[in-house]
């Protein structure tokens, strides 16, 4: 079976290579063999740069850059109506990535690029950068980080022993649970999410002692299909040092995150993002009311994610509880 190249653009050395190569005769086809690269590419690239019926690497580049240039340049964003729609979901929350997926989602067909709705907001519209994720004042690479924690919890199962049914989300029912701390109280905010629908559930409790994450996790849970809850992956946090507990109460399995690798549990560390836009890291939990906290969770839950097609995590999550219940 043929595998098909992955395009890259051509650099600077791969144009003199080119020169070097068609002076001594080669052909595209050749070229692109030594190259690595697609024999269209290499054909386009002598094509579109040759000058007086010869290819130089030197006018090449500088052609290329230009056009670059001048592509940045090209106005963002012309229609109104998309305008005021990227405004109007950005101040929602969403991100450029889920603005331009829900858009060719709703017409069947691409409407314009994350990329572009990245380059009217950095180059026409800086005032809207305050509803992205980061707010950075310049595009920057993202990164993570890690978190120091006490790992002395009793029988504990790793995350590298868990199924690979869980780690590919092939089943409902597998969550992820964190605590989000303020330094200004003892209250602190418990986050679960299910991994296949990414649907959210966050609760204030009083402190962060086992005894209260377990009592908030399996009054959750109650009343609910026994199956919606078939594993919960935690961090080396001791307020989870109760966790068989939970799974001898709800019938479920748990696993834990290598310690401090809190970033293996990767659904509940980017819904964390999310929640922190709502309530930043100085916030005291104790000025944020249940209500608060739902609203911050029904709007997570009705946010289109790119992971589920852009459909929402209520729409999957409610459509997967309906055929338990069925």
């Amino acid at each position: 079976m043929k595998i098909k190249k992955k395009y890259q653009q051509l650099t600077y050395d791969d144009r003199f290579l080119i020169q070097e190569f068609l002076q001594i005769g080669l052909k595209p086809a050749k070229i692109a063999e030594h190259l690595g690269k697609n024999k269209s590419t290499i054909t386009r690239e002598i094509k579109r740069n040759s000058f007086e019926g010869k290819y130089h690497c030197v006018p090449a580049e500088v052609n290329t850059r230009n056009k670059r240039s001048q592509s940045r340049q090209i106005e963002r964003l012309k229609s109104e109506e998309i305008r005021q729609y990227v405004h109007t979901a950005l101040k929602k929350g969403w991100s450029p990535e889920i603005i331009a997926g829900r858009l060719e989602l709703i017409h069947k067909k691409k409407i314009i690029s994350h990329e572009a709705i990245y380059q009217y907001i950095y180059d026409v519209r800086k005032d809207l950068i305050q509803y992205l994720v980061r707010k950075h004042k310049k595009r920057v690479n993202k990164y993570y980080s890690k978190k120091k924690r006490a790992d002395i919890i009793k029988n504990r199962v790793f995350i590298d022993n868990r199924p690979d049914k869980i780690n590919n989300r092939n089943r409902f029912g597998d969550w992820e649970t964190d605590t989000l701390i303020s330094r200004q109280c003892k209250s602190v905010i418990r986050v679960l999410v299910e991994r296949q629908a990414r649907y959210v559930v966050i609760n204030k409790l009083k402190d962060k002692t086992a005894d209260k994450m377990n009592r908030s996790i399996v009054y959750y849970f109650s009343g609910l299909p026994k199956k919606l809850c078939l594993s919960i992956t935690y961090d080396n946090g001791t307020e989870n040092a109760y966790h068989q507990k939970t799974n001898y109460t709800l019938n479920c399995k748990s696993y834990f995150c290598n310690p401090y690798h809190s970033w293996e549990k990767g659904t509940i560390e980017n819904t964390n993002g999310l929640i922190r836009r709502y309530i930043p890291k100085s916030t005291n939990f104790e000025k944020i009311s249940k209500s608060q906290l739902k609203s911050i969770e029904k709007l997570l839950n009705n946010r289109p994610r790119k992971c589920l097609n852009f459909k929402t995590p209520e729409e999957v999550f409610n459509k997967k509880l309906v055929a338990l219940r069925g």
